[in-house]
C-alpha cells in the first residue's frame, strides 16, 4: 500500500506547483505528521526534492514522499481535495477496515465482555478526516452504553450536512469490532440535539489545531 491521491487532490497539487513555479523530476508532495501532536495532525509541503530517507510513490503523476516512520502510520491513507464547512481544503481518509466475517470460535465466546476504557480506546482511533482529530477529542461522542456484549454509541457530527457521516459510522463499527473481542453487536446512532459546539473539543485537540484557547 501507499499514500494515495484522488484526481481532485492531484489537480490541486499541480495548480499550486505551477503557481509557485516549482518544476523538475524530483519535485514532490511531502506528507507527514506534526511532531509532539496529541492526535494525528497532518502536514503537506511541496519540496524541490525528497529528503534523505524519504519513501515515495507516484500517484496521478504526483510524486508523494514521506518519512519511513510516518509511512508506518499513514500507509493506505487517501488524500482528497474538496469543499469543507470552512472552505476548500485537503482531507485525509484512513484505510477502510471491513468488519471481520470470521466465525466466532469457542475461545472468543468465552472472552470477557468489553469494558468502557477498552471501547473508549477503540473510538479514539476513529479520525474525522476533515480535521485529522479523533471523534472523542472532537466531542462527537455523546454516549456509550455497554450491555453484556452489545454496544450502543450515541454520537453527532460537526454539521448535519457532513458528507462523511456514513464513513465515520462504519469506521466506529469496524474499530470496535477489531479492538474489542467478544462484542456481538454494535449500534451507532447519530443525534443532532444538542448540536455540536467547538467548545466540546478537548484541550489537547485544540492545541494540536493551533487554538490558543
Amino acid at each position: 500500500m501507499a499514500i494515495e491521491l484522488t484526481p481532485a487532490a492531484a489537480d490541486e497539487v499541480r495548480r499550486v506547483l505551477q503557481e509557485q513555479g516549482l518544476a523538475g523530476p524530483e519535485v514532490c508532495l511531502r506528507v507527514g505528521l506534526q511532531p509532539r501532536s496529541a492526535d494525528q495532525a497532518f502536514t503537506l509541503d511541496l519540496a524541490q526534492r525528497p529528503e534523505p530517507g524519504d519513501e515515495g510513490s507516484v500517484c496521478h503523476g504526483i510524486h508523494v514522499a514521506c518519512t519511513a516512520e510516518n509511512l508506518l502510520r499513514l500507509d493506505g491513507y487517501t488524500i482528497d481535495f474538496r469543499t469543507l464547512s470552512g472552505g476548500r481544503g485537503f482531507t485525509f481518509t484512513p484505510p477502510a477496515k471491513p468488519p471481520s466475517r470470521t466465525p466466532r470460535n469457542e475461545t472468543s465466546e468465552r472472552s470477557a465482555s468489553p469494558d468502557f476504557p477498552q471501547v473508549h480506546a477503540a473510538l479514539r482511533e476513529v479520525i474525522d478526516p476533515e480535521v485529522g482529530i479523533n471523534i472523542v477529542d472532537l466531542g462527537l461522542v455523546y454516549g456509550l452504553d455497554i450491555r453484556d456484549r452489545n454496544i450502543h454509541v450515541t454520537m453527532t457530527m460537526t454539521t448535519p450536512a457532513c458528507p462523511l457521516s456514513e464513513q465515520i459510522k462504519n469506521d466506529v463499527y469496524a474499530r470496535i469490532m477489531d479492538h474489542c473481542p467478544g462484542v456481538t453487536a454494535v449500534d451507532v446512532q447519530l443525534v443532532w440535539d444538542p448540536p455540536w459546539r467547538s467548545d466540546l473539543i478537548s484541550k489537547d485537540a485544540k492545541r494540536s489545531l493551533g487554538w490558543s484557547r
